[in-house]
C-alpha cells in the first residue's frame, strides 16, 4: 500500500497539482472538519468490517485519470480502502495518520499594513485544524500570539528574518487546542505572558487591562474582553489590528460554556454583551480584527483571515442589540464542545502534564468549536 505524508499532499495542493481527495470518514465528521475540496464517500464502518462491498458499489464515483487520496480519521481504514483500489487499478495512496496527523499542517501569509511606524505580522495558519496564530516584528524583535504550530516553525521565521523572539503572550486559556506558548518560551528564552489569571499553576508574567507592551516601534496594548473566559484579553496594536483570540471571530463570536460550564454560561454571555457592546463598542471601526481561529480547514491560498471591525458590527448584532437578547441568542447556538476540550483545558492549565507533539495531535483531532454560531 501507498502513502502520502500531510507535507507532501500540502505541496502538491500548494503547487496546483491537487489529486482527487476522497474521505471515506462518517458524513457528520465530514461535515465537521474536512480536508477543503475533499468528496465524501462514507464507507469507513464498511471498511472496518472488511466489507468491500459499499466501496466497490461507487468505483464510478472516483475519477481514474487523476491521482486519489484516501483519507479516515488516522489512516487505517483508509488503508484497505487504498488496497482494495489498487486492486482495481486506481493510482491512490494513503494519507498516512488520517485527518489526525493533517491537522498539523500550516501555512503562512503577511498581513499587508500600512503605515508607520514599521511592522511585520504574520499569520501562522494551521490548515488543517483552523486555528491563527501571529508573528509580530519590529527592528529585529518579535513577539509571537497564541502559538498553536510547533516551536520550530516560530523560530525558524523569527532566524529567516533576523529577528529575535523576546515574548509569547496568549489571549486566554485554551479549549480547542494544547498550547505551544511555554514550550516555544522555552526554546526562545522569551518572557511568558498571559492575562491575569487563577487558572494556571506554572509561572508567567501577568498582563493587565489597558496595559503597553513595547516591541521595537511598535506599541502593543492589552484589552481585557472577557466572556468566552474570564481571563480573555485582546491586544490593539497602535491604531491597525486588534488581536481578538476566541472573544471575536470574523463570522461569530466566542461561546461563553467552555470555562464556566452549562450553568454559568448565562452570565458569562451577559459579560460578553459588555465586552462586545461596550469595551469592543469603543473602538475604532478602521482596526483589522485577526482571531485565533476559524471554525473549519482553511484553503491553501488567499488572503489573511481578518476583517475590519466595522464590517463584524453586524454580525454582533445579529445575537441580538439589548443583553437579554443577545444572551438568549448566544445561548441558542452552542452547538457540541470542541472534542477533549477538558483534557485540553487541564494541559493548557498546567494541571496535566505536557505531552509530546504526536499525543497533542491526538488530544486535538477534530473541529474546534469554540464559536457560537
Amino acid at each position: 500500500m501507498r502513502e502520502i505524508s500531510p507535507d507532501e499532499l500540502k505541496t502538491q495542493i500548494e503547487g496546483g497539482a491537487s489529486p482527487f481527495i476522497l474521505d471515506i470518514r462518517e458524513p457528520e465528521k465530514f461535515s465537521d472538519w474536512a480536508i477543503p475540496g475533499a468528496k465524501s464517500l462514507p464507507v469507513i464502518d464498511a471498511m472496518r468490517a472488511n466489507d468491500p462491498a459499499p466501496l466497490e458499489a461507487r468505483l464510478e464515483e472516483i475519477p481514474r485519470d487523476q491521482p486519489v487520496v484516501v483519507v479516515c480519521n488516522i489512516g487505517v481504514s483508509a488503508g484497505k480502502a487504498t488496497s482494495l483500489l489498487q486492486g482495481h487499478g486506481f493510482d491512490v495512496v494513503n494519507l498516512a495518520g488520517g485527518m489526525q496527523s493533517w491537522s498539523g499542517v500550516h501555512t503562512l501569509v503577511e498581513v499587508e499594513l500600512s503605515g508607520s511606524p514599521s511592522a511585520t505580522v504574520f499569520q501562522i495558519r494551521r490548515n488543517g485544524k483552523g486555528c491563527l496564530s501571529y508573528f509580530v516584528e519590529s527592528a529585529g524583535r518579535a513577539l509571537v500570539i497564541d502559538p498553536s504550530v510547533r516551536s520550530e516553525i516560530y523560530l525558524d521565521l523569527a532566524s529567516e528574518r533576523g529577528a529575535s523572539i523576546v515574548m509569547v503572550l496568549e489571549t486566554h486559556v485554551h479549549a480547542d487546542h494544547v498550547s505551544r506558548a511555554r514550550s516555544l518560551s522555552e526554546a526562545a528564552d522569551a518572557t511568558l505572558v498571559l492575562p491575569q489569571n487563577d487558572r494556571v499553576t506554572y509561572p508567567y508574567e501577568p498582563i493587565e487591562d489597558r496595559t503597553a507592551i513595547q516591541l521595537g516601534e511598535l506599541t502593543l496594548q492589552a484589552v481585557h474582553t472577557p466572556g468566552h473566559t474570564g481571563e480573555s484579553t485582546s491586544y490593539q496594536l497602535d491604531e491597525r489590528v486588534l488581536f481578538t483570540g476566541d472573544t471575536l471571530f470574523t463570522d461569530a463570536v466566542g461561546r461563553p460554556d467552555l470555562e464556566e460550564g452549562n450553568d454559568g454560561a448565562p452570565a458569562a454571555a451577559a459579560v460578553l454583551y459588555h465586552t462586545l457592546f461596550e469595551v469592543v463598542g469603543e473602538l475604532s471601526n478602521r482596526l483589522l480584527v485577526l482571531p485565533c481561529h476559524t471554525g473549519a480547514g482553511i484553503p491553501f491560498g488567499g488572503g489573511v483571515i481578518g476583517a475590519q471591525l466595522g464590517e463584524l458590527r453586524g454580525a454582533i448584532h445579529g445575537y441580538g442589540t439589548d443583553r437579554e437578547n443577545f444572551v438568549r441568542g448566544i445561548l441558542g447556538r452552542l452547538g457540541p464542545k470542541p472534542p477533549s476540550f477538558d483534557q485540553v483545558i487541564s494541559i493548557n492549565e498546567g494541571k496535566s502534564p505536557l505531552v509530546d507533539e504526536a499525543e497533542i495531535l491526538e488530544i486535538e483531532a477534530g473541529p474546534n468549536r469554540c464559536a457560537a454560531k
